[in-house]
């Protein structure tokens, strides 16, 4: 999927999906970082990431809870913010920008009792 607005750099989005399911796994958005200097608390990204959650996944999204979250410098000394949710069975990370617009989000196509059986 693309976008150009009018006088903007071109805006892309890439959806992953479960070929036999058709299950979401991942969507990566490429639309630039912003250049506000104002980077959301912790708190209101791991609201903001439950949102895009539900969103994308709508009551599945309940079912996720907040593990972590990290933030990073990226592009031009810009910020990008990684939260991490967990279910019995999935992991999902939501990636944003400083300000919260979604970047990313990645569902583990991998069910965690299978990658623990793997371990053993």
């Amino acid at each position: 999927m693309t976008s150009t607005p009018d006088g903007t750099t071109p805006d892309f989005g890439v959806v992953h999906v479960n070929a036999s399911t058709g299950e979401l796994i991942a969507v990566d958005i490429q639309n630039g970082l912003p250049s506000s200097k104002e980077v959301l608390a912790d708190e209101e990204a791991i609201k903001k990431g439950k949102e895009h959650l539900k969103l994308l996944f709508g009551k599945q999204a309940e079912k996720y809870k907040f593990s972590q979250i990290h933030s990073s410098t990226v592009q031009d000394n810009k910020t990008q913010i990684l939260v991490i949710y967990t279910s019995p069975d999935h992991y999902i990370n939501v990636t944003m920008d400083r300000v919260g617009k979604l970047k990313a989000i990645k569902k583990d196509i991998y069910p965690k009792t299978e990658l623990e059986g793997k371990n053993k």
